[in-house]
């Protein structure tokens, strides 16, 4: 999924666009508000997670910082959240999008879930 589709997909606004896309497109999501579990998500996954859509209610600049670590290029702001100017500075210097949608996380996880985008697949110890 383009970030075009993704914007129709949740209905939602983009209020920074990186420019890039992934060559694979967005095809993952990681749905979470607490920035240490999206740490400790991200530290198991397996190595060929690209394109991944993070879906939080959070919007403070802690939310750009902990996607860059992890290497998350796109963020969406549930429930018509927007970001602060100073997430907005942020995004731009780390190369990352933010979209702003109105929809709940558990809608914008099952509109996406529909359109057949995977969830962050974890590592598990038989690999």
């Amino acid at each position: 999924m383009n970030k075009k589709e993704l914007q129709k997909t949740l209905s939602a606004e983009t209020i920074f666009d990186n420019g890039a896309e992934p060559e694979t497109g967005y095809n993952t999501v990681c749905a979470c508000d607490m920035m240490s579990e999206l740490l400790a998500v991200m530290n198991q996954t397996r190595r060929h997670n690209h394109g991944i859509i993070l879906l939080t209610g959070l919007a403070n600049p802690q939310v750009i910082r902990t996607s860059e670590l992890v290497d998350i290029r796109l963020i969406v702001l549930l429930r018509e959240k927007k970001p602060t100017a100073e997430m907005v500075e942020l995004a731009s210097k780390c190369g990352i999008t933010i979209m702003s949608t109105p929809y709940t996380m558990y809608k914008s996880c099952g509109v996406l879930h529909e359109r057949k985008l995977n969830d962050v697949q974890l590592e598990t110890g038989a690999d």
